[in-house]
């Protein structure tokens, strides 16, 4: 079932970027220009503008032992690297919630 709601995903994902690249006006020269790069570059920008611009609206828990996204705000143990704090204090999040995960620094930087 998994495998199948990944691989649904993943067509969906790609009708999207073919519609979207369908309705793109080629020949405009802003379009060209932002396309100069390809679809991959062009996208990158995007994400990386969008990130820069409203950054400090998202609340993203971090391993703060090595910065990658946790599961969800109330993880107690990084998929990533194993890091456990199961038996650590509550620590507030930036809205005022609970959350056990330890904070890390907010960053594209941690992303791999």
């Amino acid at each position: 079932m998994r495998e199948e709601s990944k691989l649904m995903r993943e067509e969906r994902r790609r009708e999207v970027l073919s519609e979207i690249e369908d309705a793109l006006p080629l020949d405009d020269p802003y379009v060209a220009n932002e396309l100069r790069d390809g679809i991959v570059a062009f996208h990158e920008r995007v994400l990386d503008r969008i990130w820069a611009d409203h950054q400090s609206e998202f609340d993203i828990t971090r391993c703060a032992e090595c910065g990658r996204i946790l599961k969800s705000p109330l993880a107690k143990q990084c998929l990533w690297c194993g890091h456990d704090w199961h038996k650590s204090l509550p620590v507030a999040t930036n809205d005022g919630e609970q959350s056990d995960a330890p904070k890390s620094p907010i960053g594209r930087e941690f992303e791999s």
